[in-house]
């Protein structure tokens, strides 16, 4: 009998030192691997007459400014449903004024945030601005521009719209402005980018340098001075998907110099789908845009 309760016994105890070898092994791969990326815990902002600066910070209330914050680092802000109004104190003054090295990702995990200038009296400023080095990315939210001259202003730095809307309701303003040879802005995704306001200025986007491209999204413009304008100094303009849509000229570039390509998308205009001096429409592989236009495609 013992020698029977031996020979069960002894097969445990090898089958146990086995399964305790094997657990450690897989302990030690286990502890080699890299640790899982962390999502940003969100902040929240509790104060009504200033914004964040940097860090990661989810709105509990609405906020009203009257000058700039300044960007300098990285900073998400998740509008979450609220309300951030600009009440400038001088004409230039902007809700938020991103530096070389600085980001500012725009959320809106809620729906219908807004940043605003609601109110306000015409000047000169922009809500968003963007210098060379710095860097905006938008994902959800409205900036809507009712008094000054841009909801968006790169100036010489980097944006980029994959959701919600830009827009300008003011006579003569832009909903997004590109500035200075090494601004760039790309609209994609859910983007829309948007333009009601009359005067003869007023654009949905605006390329006076630098460069945009659309492979997604809205342009939109109410207005008979072109959704999307390329100045004489523009560096590039591509739009190889999304909807340009215009009561008046979908694309329009003043310049010989600036050539304009478009390979794929949906252009729907009023009077002129394209305004321009040099454009190349349609792909290598014989594909192109949807185009429909009320006077005529094109118009030098």
């Amino acid at each position: 009998m013992k020698t029977q309760a031996r020979a069960v016994i002894l097969p445990v105890r090898k089958t146990v030192l086995r399964l305790a070898v094997l657990f450690m092994a897989m302990a030690m791969v286990l502890t080699l691997l890299p640790a899982p990326a962390q999502a940003a815990e969100y902040a929240d902002w509790t104060n009504a007459n200033a914004l964040p600066s940097s860090g990661t910070y989810r709105l509990t209330t609405d906020v009203t400014v009257t000058g700039q914050t300044e960007v300098r680092s990285a900073l998400t802000l998740d509008l979450n449903g609220h309300k951030v109004t600009l009440a400038p104190s001088g004409y230039s003054d902007k809700a938020y004024f991103v530096f070389s090295g600085g980001t500012l990702a725009l959320e809106d995990s809620a729906g219908g945030g807004l940043i605003t200038d609601s109110g306000a009296q015409s000047g000169g400023h922009a809500l968003i601005f963007v210098n060379g080095g710095g860097v905006f990315s938008m994902s959800g939210g409205t900036v809507e521009n009712t008094a000054g001259s841009q909801a968006l202003m790169l100036n010489g730095g980097g944006g980029s719209v994959t959701g919600g809307t830009l827009k300008n309701s003011a006579s003569g303003g832009h909903a997004a402005q590109v500035n200075g040879s090494s601004g760039s802005l790309t609209l994609s995704g859910t983007g829309r980018i948007e333009n009601t306001g009359d005067g003869s200025l007023a654009n949905a986007v605006y390329v006076n340098n630098g460069s945009f491209a659309q492979t997604g999204g809205v342009i939109s413009d109410t207005g008979s001075n072109g959704a999307l304008r390329a100045n004489v100094s523009a560096q590039a303009v591509e739009i190889s998907a999304g909807t340009i849509e215009s009561d008046g000229v979908g694309v329009y570039s003043v310049d010989s110099s600036v050539e304009v390509k478009v390979t794929g998308g949906t252009i729907d205009a009023g009077t002129y789908a394209f305004q321009t001096k040099c454009a190349t429409i349609g792909a290598a592989d014989g594909t192109g845009p949807s185009v429909t236009a009320g006077a005529a495609v094109f118009s030098g």
